[in-house]
């Protein structure tokens, strides 16, 4: 049987578990960092993420970090100028990053939700721009989101990387093709996060018609993947 999931913002508590995830992932499976000797990969001090974090109780399946404008950086500057970029750097913009689904769970088709909560949440908060470095080989999940290529690429550890933009108008045009799967992740997720689900445009009805996939599998338009962190 299929546990509940829900979706929440991370207390002190729930990053110790993203932090102990993301060790499991990028350093040991990705080879993005070298391993710890406390196994854990916290975030550095200037990058300054908010995180949703997915479970399966008492289990850690996912999560998405969201960096807003007044980090003192992105994480994507680690790999990338801000200043020889062509979009703006401003309080419009918000960084999705570390999108990642726990291996035993990437059949399950969740990516969807941690991307789509991402959304939601940089909606919530007033942005209007989204940036994020996609994994080359699942980038057809953010294309569906309403990203778009921006040109840039590069290889961290064993994985390359795209970059890409996104306008919230965008993406919420797109999302309105896929109002049966959002109708379907919403009846599956105990939704925790201080904003609704939907937004009212979002609410009015769509033209999907994709078929189910059971209760928790949102669609194979919502492929699961991990994003450079």
């Amino acid at each position: 049987m299929i546990p509940q999931l829900s979706i929440a913002a991370a207390d002190d508590d729930a990053k110790a578990a993203i932090f102990s995830l993301r060790h499991d992932i990028y350093a040991d499976e990705l080879h993005q960092y070298e391993s710890t000797l406390d196994r854990t990969l916290p975030d550095a001090p200037e990058v300054q993420s908010v995180y949703l974090a997915l479970w399966a109780e008492p289990e850690l399946i996912g999560f998405v970090g969201i960096t807003p404008p007044n980090s003192p950086r992105f994480s994507i500057e680690k790999q990338l100028r801000r200043e020889e970029q062509s979009f703006l750097f401003d309080d419009s913009l918000y960084e999705i990053r570390a999108l990642t689904v726990a291996r035993a769970w990437r059949s399950f088709r969740i990516a969807g939700c941690l991307m789509y909560a991402a959304y939601r949440w940089v909606a919530a908060h007033g942005g209007s721009r989204i940036v994020s470095m996609g994994r080359k080989e699942v980038i057809d999940l953010y294309i569906r989101f309403g990203f778009q290529r921006v040109g840039q690429c590069y290889i961290c550890g064993e994985v390359e990387f795209e970059l890409l933009v996104a306008q919230l108008t965008d993406m919420e045009k797109n999302l309105e093709r896929y109002q049966s799967q959002l109708e379907r992740m919403k009846r599956t997720l105990s939704w925790q996060l201080e904003f609704e689900f939907s937004t009212p445009r979002l609410s009015a009805g769509g033209t999907d018609e994709l078929a189910g996939h059971g209760d928790v599998r949102f669609g194979t338009e919502f492929a699961d993947n991990n994003s450079s962190d």
